[in-house]
């Protein structure tokens, strides 16, 4: 490899992060526009964990083309859409916030980010049973969040129409993607896995 390869390597690997930082933080000031604009029945989709999530994964998975730059993405989506969200609730509604909740959304983009992001680079770039693997994921993320929403939060359309996006999303992912058996297996159970850990993970106090 040469250096100039090297040097439009890392041109590419800054402009892809800056990017990403980018697109979240205008990514949660909609989601914040939109809290707003919604009836009571939708509007927690618009400021919705698992949607920031498949937010952050997509643009990582377009964006980056290194494993590394991908983790890095997915984590300055989300912490983006954490501070734009709160940006745009503070400035331009003029509402309080408690900085409390900011902190714990912050450390759970930190967290969360760069795994979506790894997930995201597997379903791009990865073999067939990585892929099959994180698309699962993503699933039984969108699904856990939706069974939460239905059941605990009170929200039980925006649950159900969650829960059956993951559903026809993880049969199209098993169907497409050419897998073994045994790792289709694999990825069914971890999709089930994150769902229940989304699930308990939302039923907690400090998040409920």
């Amino acid at each position: 490899m040469t250096m100039t390869t090297i040097r439009n390597a890392a041109a590419w690997s800054l402009g892809a992060l800056v990017t990403a930082a980018g697109i979240g933080v205008a990514a949660g000031a909609v989601t914040a526009y939109l809290q707003g604009k919604l009836s009571a029945d939708w509007n927690t989709i618009a400021n919705s964990g698992a949607v920031w999530t498949l937010v952050a994964a997509l643009a990582a998975g377009v964006l980056a083309h290194q494993r590394t730059t991908a983790a890095v993405a997915g984590m300055l989506v989300l912490v983006g859409e954490v501070v734009g969200y709160y940006a745009y609730v503070t400035h331009v509604e003029h509402l309080g916030v408690l900085r409390a909740e900011e902190a714990l959304w912050t450390v759970a983009a930190v967290w969360i980010g760069p795994v979506a992001g790894a997930a995201a680079f597997a379903v791009r770039w990865g073999s067939a049973r990585d892929r099959v693997v994180a698309l699962l994921a993503f699933c039984g993320v969108l699904a856990g969040e939706g069974a939460y929403l239905a059941h605990l939060a009170g929200v039980p359309r925006a649950g159900v129409a969650e829960v059956a996006v993951a559903a026809v999303g993880a049969t199209a992912a098993l169907a497409a993607v050419p897998a073994a058996a045994r790792w289709r297996l694999a990825a069914a159970l971890a999709g089930l896995g994150v769902a229940a850990g989304v699930y308990v993970a939302y039923a907690q106090p400090l998040i409920a």
